[in-house]
């Protein structure tokens, strides 16, 4: 702590002769965090942020499989799935359409400083369920920063993990070996059927109608196209629902 105290008490008079010496701020503030460094401060705290950071020394990195954060809203249950907040260095409880950063294994309270476990790190992770799950079920996001085994309705869900225990109900813990996240997009079954174009009826001299018939279902395969390249802008597994 006198460290510390020490160290923000050089930041602050070198920040503020500087400025009296006609050095620019951004260069005054910037000397002022080395020569902060030199007497106590190795690298920042992971909740500061200068703005965008650019400089080297103002880029926070991690070897542990965790970030510092700030949590934007109450997070009143551990190992719920979260995602960035308002801010860059805020977190939120996740949505099922959400993309999921990690996890939180602790409860805070709104703009307090959480440990943001990060999907995909070495650790394995406890989260919630919010149905029964298997042993080596993929799961995904749902509401409220739980995770769910395959989605059966149609919608944007992002795969987290594989579980490596099992949930019998909601509210269960589950141990998760966690992935990067995968954006999912979950469709309903073509509208075109199985040899449905195939067993339109083409005679000899067609009429206006079979035509009709066969434009109608080439239409329906042009709309499930479209449907498929507009979810197409970012890495995205499909999945078809059973009929």
């Amino acid at each position: 702590m006198k460290t510390l105290i020490r160290s923000l008490t050089v930041a602050v008079l070198t920040t503020a002769i500087l400025a009296l010496a006609g050095v620019p701020l951004i260069g005054s503030i910037a000397l002022a965090i080395g020569l902060a460094a030199g007497v106590g401060i190795t690298s920042l705290p992971h909740c500061l942020s200068l703005g965008n950071a650019v400089l080297y020394e103002q880029v926070t990195t991690s070897l542990a499989g965790s970030v510092r954060r700030l949590a934007d809203g109450a997070i009143g249950t551990r190992g719920l799935l979260v995602k960035k907040g308002t801010n860059n260095i805020d977190v939120a409880t996740c949505g099922a359409a959400d993309l999921p950063l990690g996890s939180v294994d602790n409860t805070v309270a709104d703009d307090e400083e959480v440990d943001l476990l990060l999907l995909g790190s070495e650790c394995t992770q406890k989260l919630v369920a919010s149905a029964a799950i298997s042993v080596g079920a993929a799961v995904y996001t749902t509401a409220s920063g739980k995770v769910q085994p395959a989605p059966t309705i149609a919608g944007v869900y992002y795969r987290v993990g594989i579980a490596l225990t099992a949930a019998g109900a909601d509210g269960d813990y589950i141990e998760v070996k966690t992935l990067p996240a995968l954006r999912t997009r979950v469709l309903a079954l073509p509208g075109n059927a199985n040899g449905e174009i195939s067993g339109l009826t083409i005679g000899a001299s067609y009429d206006q109608g079979e035509v009709q018939a066969l434009r109608t279902k080439c239409e329906e395969l042009a709309d499930d196209f479209r449907a498929l390249a507009a979810e197409t802008t970012e890495p995205t597994a499909f999945v078809w629902l059973a009929a």
